[in-house]
């Protein structure tokens, strides 16, 4: 042990206000009076005076002028923090350099859960909090979520401990869980840039372990990345509830039967729930609820890890949009016991059925009210006119059937119309002239509207439909019903296409391997190509007799296909307003929307003022942070409020954030030190630091008391 302390600063720059200490000795030096002799007889009584008083006044000068420069001096060394060292059997610290710590604390969802009043979330905030309420003044620490995204909250290492602390207790749950490879980009980020700047560094993990953050897979490098952390960095791991066995059951999903409703319509509405408990559950309750209002209950018996679904019939009466929510009863994880979903309800579903020459839509139309099942379909025919002429939002799905070709602004009008949610549908015939559709409406063009690019006419001979294994939603429904006639239509022309989108579908074939339908998304629509016609007045006039480009419009296979045409366009309506947190929520904006001021409601019942621009017709909402409903309502009540629906994920492809058992803290151990303080070995295990800031600090004060009282008690004996 060393004989002597010795001193150190965790600030050492801050001394450099030190040099401040010349001020009041420079302002005492510019304050001296200066005077010139003149004797006067009556000032030699006045000098004998003073004479008499001088050395006590000198005296008092040099006594306030050193306090001065004192205090400037102590402010200096308070702020640079001033520690010594080698001061034995005294509280304090283990010596070592100051250390750089990044704080990773797990705020996946799972970390909501709560035992006995406490949530893993607050109890991993407690121990982050005391790992910085314990380190040395100098110490710094950055801090960062294992979150999807992950966020670097304090990026820049803070020494300000109190800040550090107060960062740790604002956060909050992440409702999209975690994902560790983006989050070990962020902190091998923040180590490769204050690598130079401190001598020790560490990694600080606070988590559940949960399966769906720590689980391995082949594509999963995240050990080797750790491993390879561990040679710049202390790594350690604090596991929130070690000891605890929690279990859980959760809502998995809530959908509805029908793609679309219509009021009065009964509709079948399915929930799924899924037992993450350790035993079998009998009878376990599930609720609806629809617009705050309890529809009905199911009762389903769930298996160990097994999951089951309750069916709810229901009939929504009012136009408009519509909230359902299914629920369990609460355990511990509350988050996943509910789940909503919003209904947007029409009247009916719209569909117009453009044509390029008379009679081309016509059978579309016919096709769409043959049967008891289109009473909630009303199809209409107009000409290639009302792309222009009519309002198109008023329509859930168009038909393009025939027409020749497309206006600049036609093709702009359908662009705006399918990415704010609308359903389109090309159908091809013998007036459609290719190369005017590849160039307002191919890829090269603006509006990009096409999933394929149209080629020459093909005419060799009769081909038939090939459905692909049935595997598109569009053919699901005709599995098993071969009977229907859908692999018997024939047809004489098409048009060939191809360079198909990577994002598009093939969802019928013909039999030589060409695209028959293409389907693909458009901003929040959807758009489908038909390579053939859909009425026998396209013909091949160039041969004798004329030869039909198809039969698919007398074939019995043709009214279901257009119906699940349409089906398929207009699902997008519900997938629209329920999305999953994190992603955007939108609305397509009527003329008197667009005008009017809003009000957004969010599940934390915050209300957002919107003032939506008049010549916007695409609204957006970006922070979709919370599940629950998000509600849009307007200050003309004549406007219907919007409703929309965010949900957790449930299920990835690694499992799930509700399934709470955690991965085995053993298989890490290889990876993380078990030291939780760094030592450094040239240091006497009996010598500690002890920080003299609040000392230094509590002498600067007293001096400053000193100075007052002396220079008050000065001037009045001056006087």
């Amino acid at each position: 042990m060393s004989l002597f302390a010795l001193w150190s600063f965790a600030s050492p720059w801050l001394l450099l206000w030190g040099a401040a200490a010349a001020l009041p000795v420079l302002i005492h030096l510019w304050s001296r009076r200066r005077y010139y002799e003149t004797p006067w007889a009556a000032t030699q009584f006045l000098l004998a005076a003073i004479r008499r008083h001088q050395r006590r006044i000198q005296i008092e000068q040099w006594l306030l002028l050193a306090i001065r420069t004192l205090i400037v001096l102590l402010l200096a060394i308070a702020l640079a923090e001033p520690i010594v060292s080698g001061l034995p059997g005294i509280g304090g610290r283990m010596h070592h350099p100051p250390t750089h710590t990044i704080l990773v604390i797990d705020s996946s969802y799972s970390m909501a859960f709560e035992m006995a009043g406490s949530s893993r979330l607050s109890k991993a905030q407690s121990q982050a909090a005391k790992l910085v309420e314990e380190s040395s003044p100098g110490d710094a620490f950055s801090l960062v979520t294992l979150s999807d995204p992950p966020v670097a909250i304090i990026g820049e290492p803070s020494s300000s401990h109190a800040a550090v602390i107060d960062e740790i207790k604002r956060l909050e749950i992440n409702y999209r869980g975690a994902d560790l490879a983006t989050t070990l980009d962020q902190v091998e980020g923040l180590l490769n840039t204050v690598d130079a700047k401190f001598e020790l560094r560490r990694v600080h993990f606070f988590s559940d372990l949960g399966k769906t953050t720590w689980a391995e897979s082949p594509s999963s490098n995240w050990r080797s990345r750790l491993a390879a952390m561990s040679q710049r960095a202390g790594l350690q791991l604090s596991v929130v509830d070690p000891t605890a066995t929690p279990e859980n059951m959760a809502i998995t999903r809530i959908a509805l039967s029908n793609d679309s409703v219509n009021i009065g319509e009964p509709v079948s509405v399915e929930v799924e729930v899924a037992n993450f408990t350790s035993r079998q559950q009998s009878r376990k309750r599930v609720d609806l609820i629809v617009d705050g209002q309890r529809v009905g209950e199911q009762f389903v018996d769930l298996e160990i890890g097994g999951r089951a679904s309750a069916s709810f019939a229901v009939a929504l009466n009012v136009a408009g949009d519509h909230v359902l929510q299914a629920s369990i009863s609460d355990d511990g994880l509350k988050v996943d016991n509910q789940r909503w979903l919003s209904v947007p309800v029409r009247d009916a579903t719209r569909v117009v059925c453009v044509q390029g020459q008379p009679h081309a839509a016509d059978y579309v139309a016919l096709a769409l009210q043959s049967d008891d099942e289109s009473r909630g379909l009303r199809a209409e025919v107009a000409s290639e006119h009302a792309i222009l002429e009519r309002a198109l939002p008023e329509y859930d799905c168009i038909f393009l059937c025939n027409v020749a070709r497309f206006t600049p602004d036609e093709a702009r009008q359908l662009q705006q119309y399918v990415e704010q949610g609308g359903g389109l549908v090309f159908v091809l015939g013998d007036l459609v002239r290719a190369d005017m559709y590849n160039e307002t409406l191919g890829r090269e063009s603006v509006t990009n509207l096409l999933p394929a690019k149209l080629n020459e006419i093909v005419g060799d001979r009769r081909h038939v439909f090939d459905p692909l294994e049935y595997r598109h939603p569009l053919t699901v429904p005709f599995r098993g019903h071969e009977r229907a006639g859908l692999l018997t239509v024939p047809t004489w022309r098409y048009i060939r296409l191809d360079q198909v989108d990577t994002a598009a579908s093939v969802a019928l074939a013909f039999d030589n391997g060409d695209p028959a339908i293409i389907t693909a998304e458009r901003g929040q629509g959807r758009v489908l190509l038909v390579a053939t016609a859909a009425s026998p007045e396209s013909v091949d006039r160039s041969t004798d007799p004329p030869t039909p480009w198809t039969a698919l419009a007398s074939w019995p296979s043709f009214p279901p296909l257009i119906h699940e045409m349409v089906r398929f366009a207009v699902s997008n309506r519900v997938a629209q307003r329920n999305v999953l947190v994190g992603d955007l929520i939108s609305l397509q904006l009527s003329a008197e929307q667009a005008k009017a001021a809003g009000t957004l409601d969010t599940p934390d019942n915050q209300q957002i003022a919107l003032r939506l621009d008049g010549g916007e017709r695409l609204w957006t909402y970006n922070q979709v942070d919370r599940p629950g409903v998000y509600r849009l309502a307007f200050a003309d009540e004549a406007i219907p409020p919007a409703s929309f629906t965010a949900n957790i994920t449930a299920l990835t492809p690694t499992g799930s954030e509700s399934d709470l058992t955690p991965v085995s803290s053993d298989s890490l151990a290889s990876l993380f030190d078990e030291a939780s303080q760094p030592v450094v070995a040239s240091t006497s295990l009996g010598e500690q630091d002890v920080s003299l800031f609040r000392v230094v600090l509590g002498s600067l004060l007293a001096l400053l008391v000193v100075e007052t009282v002396l220079a008050c008690r000065f001037g009045r004996a001056a006087r």
